[in-house]
């Protein structure tokens, strides 16, 4: 038996309906189990993650927060 694997999708991969579904890093999860454990809502804690990604990304932040590796949804 032949095993071909191919790189197709019968859906879109990188529309923003399907990048919503991929996992956020380690390091962004261990940031916001740190702000929960600091007493943070789920509320809070994303408001100010995203003011810090905004401060250090400026004008490229929509393209960051984008990219949910870096940035989660409620």
């Amino acid at each position: 038996m032949v095993v071909a694997l191919r790189q197709a999708h019968n859906h879109t991969v990188m529309a923003g309906d399907s990048l919503c579904h991929r996992s956020v890093s380690a390091g962004t999860r261990q940031l916001f189990l740190t702000m929960f454990a600091a007493g943070m809502t789920p509320s809070q804690a994303l408001a100010l993650h995203q003011a810090n990604l905004r401060t250090e990304h400026g004008d490229l932040y929509h393209q960051v927060a984008a990219f949910y590796f870096l940035i989660t949804v409620l």
